[in-house]
Formats: structure tokens, C-alpha cells, sequence
């Protein structure tokens, strides 16, 4: 399934019209479909004012709900884009907004949006609404947004030291609901005072979410490997650290068991069989809501392991278009096997003779383009003039020994195919667009580490090669030619040079 992307915000205060800019510029940056407006600071007769409401408007086809009635001025106020997703308010009081999304007409979601009151009697009663309605959530659900409390002693820096007991409570809540907090990224700390001379940084910000978030959305997995490997701190060069951390990722990514072919079959063929099941008990009560309901999340389930299937044999037909419908996966099977027969070197022929196994067949390779591509050893009185050839224009020069900047690195990032071969470490240019947000900046400053000190680590510059038949009956060594699959962090760089 498909989590729709949403974000909660605390602006202190959505009445000024310069606000309105950042968070559609916000949206836009994260294609988010909801944006959660904390501490908003809005009365309900101006969020009744239509002038008022168009102003502020964040989605072009936008929704909204909210709970100024309730709370003022610590108000939340959820925006969507309605073109996307649709909520059903569920329960709302001065310090919650519990919603059901949907997608379409398909229930997708349980959010609980949160803006804690400062008061800790009054969020007791919050921890106690919470309790309340966890027990009728069955579907994938999130709580986030400001607690206005801590979980644990060193999520505060300065100031006084934290009442034990209140952090007791909201652990206490977490644990009785059964919920698990999301790994964060970006700024630890999500508060601060304001002041230079007694600063206080406290976090108090954070998500929520369930055991049933986590195997539907199961590329949770993802993103919490991927934060907690690039959050660790080396000493080393900047490149040999984006090393030990894109190893450590992939160790932590190999030992999860994903879905292979034979295992998404299967899913589908039991998600087949329960749906004939449904159908057939629909048949003598078709009103039934829990039915219904098992039915609809079941129909879900098969639409996204099918696309996952479908995807997975289109990656290893290395096809780049799919049309639906069974004759096109038949075409994508036989591709994968023509590929991989045309592909294997089963003999070669070499002056020594036929060659039929594999580590004869990599020596001769080895030996052939060493001959090949490697130059002779220049004698000791040979000259290593260069002769001089045209200049280059003075405009040019200064383009050319100009610093790098990050808008070029993201650009030939995002410009780059995204299903590319990859080199040796196994990333392809999809890895690190999908996960720019994320370690973005990092990237960028191990380029500009390699622009100022040169200095490329072996692992960095390994690539591996491949032989590539030139005609259908390759027999002999020189039918092949050595394609080289660097890895994607040296293209970037090849690239950023040029």
C-alpha cells in the first residue's frame, strides 16, 4: 500500500500572510498531501471568514478541518489536498484531532494529530484520550506532532532537570497503546528558548505509529536502516565515513528476508483464495460491514503485491515499459531467459585452446586486456614532454576552476537514469534521488571533500567489469568488449569535473 506523504508543522501563529508561502512552498518541496498546522493562533470567526480561508488556502483543491471552536489560540487546523485524500473527523478536543484518511473510497489510515498542552494535568487527559481510542484502531495508524514532553533525560539541554514522573506517564501511555517511535532525522532538538544566556533545547516533537503502520507500510524498515546507518559518526576522511555508512546500510538491508518471485506468487495466490472466501460468504450477506471492510483491505493487499510482482520481473527483463496484462509478463519471462543465455560466456577459444571453465575463462579475460590496454614501460631517456596544443579562452577558465556547487551536484543526481547499472557497492542514481531528503547534504559534502583534497579511497574507485558479447555467436576473446560499471558516488564525481 501506498502511504499518502503528510507533515506536522508548529508556526506559532498561521495569521500572518508570509507564512502561507513556506508551508506551499513546503508542500511542494515533499509533495505532501497533508499538512498539519500546529499552535495555528487562529479564532474560529476568522477561519469561518471566506477572504480569511482563501488566503490561506496551502493545496489548490484544498480541505480542511479544525479546532478552534474548542482551543484558542493553541489551536491545530489539518489541511489536504482533496484531489488525493479525503478525513473523517473521528473524535476532536482542545488538544487532539483523531481522523480516519481515506483514498478514494478505501479507509487507509488512523492519524491522531497532537498539540499537547503545556499543563500537565491537562495532558493526563490527553494520554487518557489517547488510551481510549487506540482500542478501536485496527487499521495502520500515526500519532504526531508537539507532546510538549519528553520521553527521556537526555532529550533536554539546560535549564532545570525533568520531573521523573511526567516522562513516566507518556512512556507508560506508549507502551499500554502499543506504539513505536519513528526514527527522526534532521535537528535533534525541537524547541528552543530563544535565549543566549540560560538556552534550553528540549525535543519534543515525534511519531508514533503501530504494529499494523508497520507491515503495511513495510518500507518503514527502509528509512529507519537508512537513518540509523548515515546518524553515525566516523573519524576518517568525509568519503571513507559515506563508505562505512553505505556498508553498514547494506548489511543491515541484506539481513531482512524481502520479497522474492516465488514468495510475492504465493502471497497473491493465498490473497486469491481469501478473497474467493469473502465473496462467496458476501453472497448470503452482502450488507455485512465487517465483511465488507475484510474485503476491501483484502482487494488492497492483492493490488500492491501484484504491482510489486510485476515490477520485480520487469527490473530483471531490464525492460523500461509495461502495459498490463499477462502476454506482457509472459514477453518479460522469455526476456530474462534470452538475456541470460545470450549473456553467458559458456567456452572461449583461445590460441591455447578451448576453454570451458569459469576461472580459465576469467584468467584468459584478465590476461587478454592487460596485453591489451596497458601501455609499455617507458624507457628510462624517453621524453614526457607534451606538446602544446590550443588554449582555451580566458571566459572559460573561470567556469571551469569554479567551486562546485550543491545545485550541480543534485542536478546531475536527478538528471542521471534511474535504473542505471550499478558499480560495484551496489547503489544505483534511484537510491540516492529517493533518499535526498535524507542524506542529501552528506553527499554534498563529500564531493566538495574530494574538490578540496583530492583524495579518493580504493573502495570509491573500484568498478567492475563486465564482458559484452559484439555479435550473437561470440567465440573468441576479441568477439567481447569490457564495459566498466563504476560506482554511482565516482560518476558524480567524473561528471562534476567535467
Amino acid at each position: 500500500m501506498t502511504l499518502s506523504l503528510m507533515a506536522a508543522w508548529n508556526l506559532r501563529g498561521f495569521n500572518s500572510p508570509d507564512k502561507v508561502p513556506c508551508c506551499k512552498q513546503f508542500s511542494k518541496k515533499y509533495n505532501l498531501d497533508m499538512l498539519f498546522i500546529l499552535e495555528a493562533k487562529v479564532s474560529a470567526a476568522s477561519s469561518s471568514d471566506p477572504w480569511f480561508s482563501a488566503n490561506h488556502d496551502i493545496f489548490p483543491c484544498e480541505a480542511s478541518f479544525d479546532n478552534f471552536a474548542l482551543s484558542n489560540p493553541d489551536t491545530i487546523w489539518i489541511k489536504w489536498n482533496s484531489l488525493k485524500v479525503n478525513f473523517i473527523p473521528v473524535f476532536t478536543s482542545t488538544q487532539l484531532i483523531h481522523e480516519l484518511v481515506y483514498v478514494g473510497t478505501i479507509p487507509t489510515c488512523n492519524v491522531s494529530v497532537i498539540y499537547a498542552s503545556k499543563n500537565f494535568e491537562e495532558r493526563l487527559l490527553l494520554w487518557e484520550q489517547l488510551l481510549s481510542l487506540a482500542d478501536g484502531i485496527v487499521l495502520p495508524g500515526i500519532i504526531l506532532g508537539d507532546f510538549n514532553c519528553c520521553r527521556y533525560p537526555h532529550e533536554k539541554a539546560g535549564g532545570n532537570a525533568i520531573v521523573a514522573s511526567k516522562m513516566t506517564d507518556f512512556n507508560n501511555l506508549i507502551f499500554n497503546i502499543g506504539v513505536h517511535e519513528l526514527s527522526s532525522v534532521g535537528h535533534y532538538y525541537t524547541w528552543f528558548n530563544q535565549r543566549a544566556d540560560k538556552p534550553i533545547h528540549i525535543k519534543l516533537d515525534r511519531a508514533l505509529v503501530n504494529d499494523a503502520w508497520l507491515s503495511t507500510f513495510n518500507n518503514t524498515y527502509f528509512w529507519d536502516c537508512l537513518i540509523s546507518s548515515f546518524s553515525q559518526h566516523y573519524r576518517s576522511s568525509p568519503i571513507c565515513a559515506f563508505y562505512y555508512k553505505l556498508k553498514d546500510l547494506k548489511r543491515k538491508i541484506k539481513t531482512k528476508t524481502w520479497a522474492s518471485s516465488s514468495r510475492l506468487k504465493q502471497d497473491l495466490d493465498n490473497l486469491s483464495f481469501e478473497q474467493n472466501l469473502l465473496l462467496s460468504r458476501l453472497q448470503d450477506n452482502p450488507t455485512d460491514p465487517i465483511l465488507n471492510a475484510t474485503l476491501s483491505f483484502t482487494n488492497r493487499c492483492m493490488a500492491d503485491i501484484n504491482h510489486a510482482w510485476t515490477e520485480w520481473i520487469s527490473q530483471r527483463g531490464k525492460a523500461s515499459w509495461l502495459s498490463c496484462g499477462e502476454d506482457d509478463l509472459k514477453f518479460l519471462y522469455a526476456r530474462i531467459n534470452i538475456r541470460h543465455n545470450v549473456n553467458l560466456i559458456k567456452s572461449l577459444s583461445t590460441p591455447d585452446g578451448i576453454l570451458t571453465s569459469h576461472q580459465e575463462i576469467k584468467e584468459a579475460a584478465i590476461s587478454h586486456f592487460q596485453n591489451l590496454f596497458n601501455s609499455s614501460t617507458l624507457a628510462p631517456n624517453a621524453s614526457h614532454s607534451i606538446p602544446t596544443g590550443n588554449s582555451i579562452s580566458v571566459d572559460l577558465i573561470q567556469r571551469l576552476t569554479s567551486p562546485v556547487t550543491a545545485e550541480e551536484i543534485k542536478s546531475i543526481i536527478f538528471n542521471a537514469p534511474a535504473t542505471s547499472a550499478p558499480g560495484p557497492d551496489g547503489y544505483t542514481f534511484d537510491f540516492y534521488k529517493s533518499s535526498w531528503n535524507v542524506i542529501g547534504k552528506q553527499i554534498c559534502d563529500v564531493v566538495f571533500s574530494f574538490f578540496s583534497s583530492g583524495f579518493m579511497p580504493r573502495e570509491a574507485k573500484a568498478t567492475a567489469i563486465t564482458l559484452i558479447p559484439k555479435k550473437t555467436h561470440a567465440d573468441c576473446i576479441s568477439d567481447y568488449i569490457p564495459i566498466s560499471l563504476c560506482n554511482t558516488f565516482l560518476q558524480n564525481n567524473c561528471e562534476d569535473s567535467c
